[in-house]
Formats: structure tokens, sequence, C-alpha cells
């Protein structure tokens, strides 16, 4: 399953914060690094066990599958992305 951003959601720095922000519905997200990182491997249009590959690889910490998950669970509840097949 692919994770794809939603097309009316822009990231903005504020206060030297990353935030991401729907257009549509206003809701937002305070990006942290990690998170940041997750946004932007998103763009490449990847796949949620691809996704959680990279970051096990570059993190090696026995909480990354489910920390990941999390995050995207709290990004798709704001509408913020969506997946398909």
């Amino acid at each position: 399953m692919n994770i794809c951003k939603n097309k009316n959601t822009i990231i903005e720095e504020v206060n030297n914060k990353n935030i991401l922000l729907n257009l549509d519905n206003g809701g937002f997200f305070e990006l942290n690094d990690i998170g940041m990182e997750i946004w932007e491997n998103i763009s490449e249009n990847i796949t949620i066990e691809d996704l959680i590959k990279k970051l096990k690889e570059k993190y090696n910490n026995e909480g990354v599958e489910k920390d990941c998950l999390e995050f995207l669970e709290k990004l798709q509840k704001r509408k913020l992305i969506s997946y398909r097949d």
C-alpha cells in the first residue's frame, strides 16, 4: 500500500518549526526531524513497508515500526496523507 500526500497539504516553516497544513480542513501537524524525514520520503510515493525498512536501516531502534505507524495514523486522521493500492 502506497502512502500519498494530500494534494491540498502544504508545509511551512514557522519559528524554525516545520508545520504541515491541510488547506481543505485546517488540520495541521508539527514535524520534528524524523517526522520531516518521513514526510520527505512520502514524496517518493513510497509503500509503508519500504518506508519502515528505510527507517530501520537508518535508526537501529526496536520501536521504529510502531512509532512510524503511529505517526502515519496521526497524519491520516488530520487528512494530511492517504493510502492507495
